[in-house]
């Protein structure tokens, strides 16, 4: 019998790539074909389109935890295409791979479709048992050893009925867990003003721009917004004859970088000497510690000159004392009120997010916890390895998981219940600004077991109320009733609900520099994002990564120096040692890659993702490491922070799959051509201060 599958170009069977891309499509063109008679129309406001069979409709998708509003445009009541909402002020009609990409993750069939327990599917009765049960077992105990684990939250309704929760079980705990979590920001937040705020800066107005560490032109839920912010800046520097300036200061590329006027790339414990000396250059009083480099005079004076309409921004992974200082740099400057706005944070409980997982992991581990909610959050693949959390859930008696995919968590708890996605459910969500907007369905429900978290959340508290209703009773609470239902209809027509945060005025403190301990410039880990939760699309699997090109897969990034020095060429594979953890990794060396910097894109070595995931030969979220604000850490075993240990060149014991990315194809043949290539042990690293 001839093969299903037609020969694939190099001479194999076709990959799992193509399968999975293929079948996917398939399924997308086949949710198309449906005609309007069997599905009808389950959309709640007015279309946008001129015909009912294809209509744009407004809602509002997450990413990071904030929402960005799009117009969802739909053929025969299904969604088929994501554009921006021109009117929301998080796209201003504009999207992103992201966005784009929902439309395939809606449709994906290994999507999870039905309530398990033990694994298990079971009917929705018997979850409605279960929880009935665990609310009268914690009426008795007043709540003690409920706890809820829920990634970052801007969502009105959400936030309103986990207060709820906590209100009627006075001793029950609220813990969030984001693998990327900026803890650093807050804290030097803290340090400088003394209270959580939330940094916007206006691209549009900046004429002289500082990025320490920050990317806000490469992905992110302001990504958008500030893209367009710059352009249009640059526009009209143009059409003047006084372009602005942008300087960046990086260990790794990024988008931003490749824009600067002038990169540096810079080691990260060089990161805050650095900002040290353009500080003590602006004259920003209150410095308890100088610092020197030859860039920063030059620097300065560019941001001195712009006065206002300069800015100086701390990326994620810099230490608190970086975002401190680059808080007061901007005040020196005066940027508040023109080129930067301070907000309130749009999140509902900014904590540090790893001493909240901390806690919570400690507390299971002493039996205090007898019931555990995990909402959309993934514990078991984004906690650090070393942090124990599996170990410490296997000592509570209820575990229920709500997440759109069997993964890693959902195979260890008890409970799992499918979660629907965004665009065919109900909620509400803050842009990074704070603009709040209504998330409304656009599709018939796919998954008809789906529960969303503000059912089961109103579960603890009574008989489960729908999602639509939830939100609303927190609109009508903060409309009043008398205008609610045409505030109501307004709002899921323009996919906004209200305006931005205002702005706030803090005063810097007298005591908000706080220097951290100084470390040696060795071999550093910098962990950096990639596409994260969503590793499950092949969509975004498929897309080349911004400048390395990569796809399907990652790599350990080496500056060519660096890679040279240790005798890897592109595809080698390498064993990277941090604080006594393995991961092994394909080098891919980088030009413009701070010396000395190894950086470490996660998302991958996903167990239980489905088979568009990244494999154990990908680096896995869990290999990032939490660090108290203000620590830089060395490793605590073997030989000092950085020191490099290497095996002679012997035979390589490569698990990769040649043909998966551009740079393991290079590998491959280098391999052949090569029979005993390098094999570099590195170790032990540590890692950059922010993580």
């Amino acid at each position: 019998m001839p093969p299903l599958m037609p020969p694939h170009p190099m001479g194999e069977t076709a990959g799992r790539r193509d399968v999975l891309l293929m079948g996917a499509s398939v399924a997308l063109a086949a949710a198309g074909c449906d005609g309007p008679d069997e599905h009808g129309h389950p959309l709640h406001a007015r279309p946008r389109g001129v015909a009912a069979e294809d209509a744009s409709y407004a809602t509002v998708l997450d990413l990071e935890g904030l929402g960005r509003g799009v117009l969802v445009r739909t053929r025969a009541g299904h969604a088929v295409k994501l554009e921006g909402n021109p009117q929301h002020p998080a796209s201003l009609g504009a999207t992103d791979i992201f966005a784009e990409a929902a439309v395939l993750s809606l449709h994906d069939p290994e999507r999870s479709r039905r309530i398990r327990r033990d694994g298990a599917p079971l009917p929705p009765a018997e979850l409605d048992a279960a929880l009935a049960e665990a609310r009268a077992a914690l009426r008795t105990a007043g709540g003690a050893g409920l706890r809820l684990l829920t990634g970052p939250i801007a969502s009105p309704t959400l936030a309103r009925l986990i207060g709820e929760v906590l209100a009627a079980y006075p001793g029950a705990r609220w813990h969030q867990h984001d693998p990327l979590a900026d803890d650093a920001a807050l804290a030097g937040a803290m340090a400088a003003f003394g209270r959580p705020v939330a940094v916007l800066p206006d691209l549009g107005r900046a004429r002289a721009v500082l990025c320490l560490g920050a990317d806000p032109l490469g992905p992110g839920p302001a990504q958008l917004r500030q893209a367009r912010d710059w352009s249009s800046g640059r526009r009209e520097g143009r059409a003047a004859g006084r372009m602005p300036r942008l300087f960046v200061a990086e260990a790794s590329p990024s988008l931003t970088g490749a824009r600067a006027d002038r990169r540096i790339p810079l080691h990260p414990a060089e990161a805050e000497g650095f900002a040290r000396a353009v500080a003590a250059a602006l004259g920003v009083p209150g410095l308890a510690r100088q610092g020197a480099h030859p860039e920063a005079a030059g620097i300065a004076a560019a941001l001195r000159e712009a006065g206002p309409a300069g800015l100086v921004l701390a990326g994620r992974g810099q230490p608190p004392a970086v975002h401190a200082l680059a808080l007061a740099m901007n005040q020196a400057l005066g940027a508040p009120g023109t080129s930067l706005r301070l907000t309130v944070p749009p999140l509902a409980q900014p904590e540090p997010m790893a001493a909240s997982l901390a806690g919570l992991t400690s507390a299971m581990a002493a039996n205090e916890v007898t019931h555990l909610l995990v909402l959309g959050a993934n514990p078991l693949a984004e906690a650090p390895a070393a942090l124990g959390f599996a170990a410490a859930l296997r000592r509570v008696g209820f575990t229920l998981h709500a997440g759109q995919w069997v993964d890693e968590t959902a195979h260890a708890c008890r409970w799992h219940v499918p979660l629907p996605h965004p665009l065919e459910a109900w909620g509400d969500a803050r842009a990074s600004c704070g603009t709040p907007a209504i998330r409304q369905p656009v599709t018939l429900p796919l998954v008809e077991a789906a529960r969303g978290e503000a059912e089961l959340l109103s579960a603890l508290l009574g008989p489960p109320q729908t999602a639509r209703a939830a939100v609303a009773n927190t609109w009508r609470t903060a409309w009043g009733e008398a205008d609610f239902e045409s505030r109501w209809d307004a709002a899921l027509e323009a996919g906004i609900a209200g305006e931005p945060a205002p702005a706030i005025a803090p005063a810097l403190r007298p005591d908000w520099d706080r220097p951290g301990e100084a470390a040696p410039a060795t071999l550093t880990a910098v962990f950096a994002p990639d596409i994260g939760p969503e590793a499950q699309n092949a969509w975004l699997q498929e897309m080349p990564r911004p400048l390395t090109g990569l796809a399907w897969g990652n790599a350990a990034l080496f500056d060519p120096l660096t890679a040279a020095t240790l005798g890897l060429a592109p595809g080698d594979e390498a064993e990277l040692t941090l604080e006594g953890r393995q991961v092994l990794a394909a080098c891919w060396p980088v030009p413009g890659q701070a010396p000395g910097c190894v950086t470490l894109p996660l998302g991958g070595g996903r167990r239980a993702a489905g088979l568009s995931a990244p494999g154990a030969a990908s680096m896995p979220t869990g290999c990032a490491r939490p660090m108290a604000p203000g620590r830089r850490r060395a490793s605590p075993c073997g030989p000092p922070a950085g020191a490099l240990r290497w095996s002679p060149p012997r035979r390589t014991t490569a698990r990769t799959r040649p043909g998966r990315c551009r740079g393991w194809r290079r590998a491959r043949r280098w391999r052949r051509s090569s029979p005993a290539p390098p094999c570099i042990r590195t170790g032990p690293m540590r890692a950059a201060p922010g993580r």
